[in-house]
């Protein structure tokens, strides 16, 4: 198992795992920044989630997953295994190494997104919407302008 690990207490040795790399706060992900000269942001030793989402390209987490991933298939390509990767992204904070690619006028975005709120949307609808709304908000509150 490699990545981020949101199933449960056990861990992934609990659920048949050999082996998991992970990007908690103090793991292996955080251990590769540290080794690529990457000082932490935070008093406690720690990186905060603007400074991770601020990386270049070549130390971002989904990186850093895709390369664990593809050294683990060379390594066992002539076994049969299981492979799980837990991406972290996309949660916020929503920037990231590639949010500059292409210019905004030029992204088509799904209409959908940007309907009237309304009662006819199944609950789990609302309910995801209402949570994305505060998540928003406490964004532009956390972040610098």
């Amino acid at each position: 198992y490699i990545g981020k690990w949101h199933l449960g207490e056990q861990g992934p040795a609990g659920r048949g795992f050999q082996q998991w790399i992970s990007t908690d706060d103090h793991g292996d992900y955080i251990n590769f920044l540290v080794s690529a000269g990457v000082v932490p942001d935070k008093r406690n030793g720690r990186f905060s989630k603007l400074a991770i989402s601020n990386l270049p390209l070549e130390l971002s987490r989904p990186k850093f997953l895709e390369k664990q991933a593809c050294e683990f298939i060379e390594k066992h390509h002539r076994d049969p295994f299981i492979l799980v990767v837990g991406f972290v992204e996309p949660h916020s904070p929503y920037n990231g190494p590639l949010n500059d690619e292409h210019p905004l006028d030029q992204v088509d975005l799904d209409l959908t997104a940007t309907l009237p709120e309304s009662e006819n949307i199944p609950l789990r609808y609302r309910l995801m919407r209402e949570w994305q709304q505060a998540e928003a908000i406490l964004d532009r509150e956390r972040l610098p302008v």
